[in-house]
């Protein structure tokens, strides 16, 4: 018999990371963002000094590991790796989530944050295109070395779309809860204006 896994689900826009090559200390270099359901397990509120809030929540994705995906695909094999699930420590605190900013009740709200993230990525990229000395990219004009960033992103975004399209297929069981981005139940605090 299953383990029940009782959390809401909601879409959510996942970063897909992958271990750089070259680095020991465990660095991670962003391939692009995708959409994914997950498991929600906690919302909270963060207040800013000008009134402002921010929500976070805490979630679970499902399948995340774009490295091993990547390995299987190089020997012609498409494997997203088994299911992760929310998983206590000792404490009965869960371990191994993300961070989101937003949550999303219908794939297509998801995914055009998804493609937003995705632009604001490559132009932040483009914006710092190195010219150190070794850069394969020294010695080309700025036309060419934007070109040939946003290239080879636009090719890692191709594996991180089909990643995204197994992943949805593999969880398509997974039912999205009543209205996850429905602010009504959250009592925002407000501040009483105070002068300093």
């Amino acid at each position: 018999m299953g383990r029940i896994i009782n959390y809401p689900i909601a879409y959510a826009v996942l970063e897909l990371k992958e271990k750089y090559k070259n680095m020991t200390n465990g660095s991670y270099i962003t391939q692009g963002f995708i959409v994914s359901k997950c498991y929600v397990l906690e919302s909270s509120i963060k207040y800013d000094s000008d009134s402002g809030y921010k929500l976070k929540h805490k979630v679970v994705f499902p399948y995340k590991d774009f490295t091993s995906f990547k390995t299987s695909f190089r020997d012609g094999k498409q494997k997203i790796g088994d299911p992760q699930i929310p998983v206590k420590n000792a404490y009965n605190d869960i371990y191994s989530y993300d961070i989101v900013d937003n949550l999303f009740n219908t794939y297509e709200e998801a995914k055009a944050s998804a493609n937003e993230k995705n632009e604001e990525y490559v132009n932040n990229v483009l914006m710092d295109i190195p010219a150190q000395v070794g850069s394969p990219l020294r010695g080309l004009n700025d036309e060419e070395q934007y070109r040939l960033v946003k290239q080879k992103f636009e090719d890692r975004l191709v594996f991180c779309y089909q990643f995204e399209e197994l992943v949805l297929r593999a969880t398509r069981d997974m039912q999205i809860s009543e209205d996850m981005t429905n602010t009504k139940y959250i009592k925002v605090l407000t501040p009483v204006k105070k002068q300093v």
